[in-house]
């Protein structure tokens, strides 16, 4: 599941424009951390890769956006213990990208649908 409803909709009763900023704010967030692993050429050595995990992570979770903060809390584990092969790393990258942005698409759908409903 990538959107826990209950729990956004928790988020919701503030008020659509509260869950409008929140959504504007993680869409900012979204792209700057999508921009930093397109840009990250040793995955393996960016202490700032695994900062920004960490902080997506976090936003994702509070957010009711389970499947990325998972994803991401496995990708960060994966920064942090330096096992990973830089292709394993890139691969996980590819995919953290992927679902950071279906996420983002996620929560945008979500957003309309309630505006909709007023």
């Amino acid at each position: 599941m990538r959107l826990d409803r209950n729990w956004i909709a928790n988020l919701s009763s503030n008020g659509v424009s509260f869950l409008k900023e929140l959504q504007r704010i993680f869409q900012e967030q979204a792209e700057g951390y999508v921009a930093l692993l397109n840009n990250s050429t040793s995955l393996q050595a960016e202490g700032e890769v695994c900062a920004q995990t960490h902080r997506l992570k976090g936003s994702a979770g509070s957010l009711g956006l389970r499947k990325l903060s998972a994803l991401a809390g496995e990708f960060e584990k994966a920064l942090r213990d330096g096992e990973e092969s830089v292709e394993a790393l890139k691969a996980r990258s590819a995919a953290m990208i992927a679902e950071v942005q279906a996420s983002v698409s996620t929560l945008e759908q979500y957003v309309k649908e309630i505006e909709n409903k007023q």
